[in-house]
């Protein structure tokens, strides 16, 4: 195993290749199923958006172990909108340029537009009678929501109207991304299906008004617009622990790093809504707290080797002071050892595992007042 230039520009071009292939499987079974196709490209959505934004860096940077510009050149300014709604999508709680409670009055922005299209051709007695949240779930797992969703993609309007439409203008934009990138992953006639999405068709769809389906939810002493925030990360957290999954063969290396870095993402965003909220302090609200200042939580968070391999599964350039001693049969595996000596691709997946389905988990029961059934401990 060596450290070079030519090894960073083989690693970032092999990082991105895997990413588009297991993306644009994903996406396309998805696409064979009734329900899936409808509602699959809308979770998926935000790991396409990270691929196409990152990928980008790869295609237009100027280490010619690592830049294409004949590639480059393809990326036309008509898709600069895409890239920055992707740049959007990716960031959310973790954009510097956005502060917690920014994106909590976006929140509110949305949520009360949509209201308002939705009530314009409805009587003011009936006001109460009209769904404004649209809810996906899969075996009882909110994997999706209307409002949020909007909010992270900076799509106004209706899903079923207008904002549906920019939607899948974005969408099928990203996706002719991919195509761009193909040459990374052995070409377009890559990019096909292959994946069994069919435990998808289980999914549901149910419409609820905002304050109804948070009534009970999370904390009593958070507000709506928090709760929506905290909505979208847990659809998130579900998406991981539910969905992924699904993608996971053939696709495993790609499959775990879109785990590991979306996990990271919940748990950093999870932490700074309730940071902002010290007074919510219902039972189930401690539990989240404790699971938050757990050991493996934090060896998780506060390692800082570990959040550098977290760093190189969203960047795929690799700095030059990055040291990276690459296996190139196995990419993952040694940017992992290369940064985090005493880890394994192995050892970094079962925690993930384990802190995403205990998330999940504690997100099922966040309810006022809920007592959970006694483990007889």
């Amino acid at each position: 195993m060596t450290d070079n230039a030519a090894d960073r520009g083989f690693a970032a071009r092999r990082l991105l290749g895997e990413d588009v292939i297991w993306i644009a499987d994903a996406m396309l079974s998805a696409s064979k199923g009734d329900v899936a196709a409808g509602v699959g490209p809308l979770v998926l959505a935000s790991f396409l958006s990270r691929i196409v934004y990152e990928g980008r860096d790869v295609l237009t940077s100027d280490d010619p172990h690592v830049g294409v510009p004949r590639l480059a050149k393809l990326l036309t300014d008509e898709n600069s909108d895409a890239v920055a709604r992707a740049r959007h999508a990716v960031k959310l709680l973790d954009d510097t340029h956005k502060t917690f409670h920014t994106f909590r009055e976006d929140m509110r922005t949305y949520w009360i537009g949509q209201r308002a299209m939705l009530h314009e051709n409805v009587p003011k007695w009936a006001h109460s009678l009209a769904p404004d949240l649209g809810v996906f779930s899969l075996h009882g797992h909110v994997i999706g929501a209307t409002v949020p969703l909007q909010v992270r993609f900076d799509i106004p309007g209706r899903l079923d109207g207008a904002g549906g439409r920019t939607f899948n203008e974005f969408g099928v934009t990203l996706g002719s991304q991919l195509t761009v990138y193909s040459p990374f992953a052995g070409g377009p006639k890559a990019l096909r299906s292959t994946l069994d999405l069919r435990p998808l068709e289980g999914i549901t769809q149910d419409d609820y008004m905002v304050e109804d389906f948070l009534d009970d939810r999370y904390d009593p002493a958070i507000d709506i617009e928090a709760k929506l925030l905290l909505l979208l990360v847990e659809q998130d957290v579900n998406t991981v622990a539910h969905v992924l999954p699904l993608s996971r063969c053939g696709h495993e290396p790609a499959e775990f790093r879109a785990r590991l870095v979306s996990t990271w993402h919940a748990l950093t965003s999870l932490s700074e809504i309730l940071d902002a909220y010290p007074n919510a302090k219902a039972s189930s609200t401690v539990r989240v707290r404790a699971f938050l200042r757990s050991p493996a939580v934090r060896g998780f968070l506060d390692d800082r080797k570990t959040s550098a391999v977290r760093n190189r599964f969203v960047h795929y350039v690799i700095h030059p002071n990055v040291p990276l001693a690459l296996d190139r049969a196995d990419v993952t595996g040694s940017i992992i050892t290369s940064v985090h000596p005493t880890h394994t691709a192995d050892s970094l997946n079962q925690i993930t595992d384990d802190l995403v389905a205990e998330l999940s988990a504690l997100f099922g029961q966040w309810r006022y007042g809920y007592v959970p059934l006694s483990t007889g401990h």
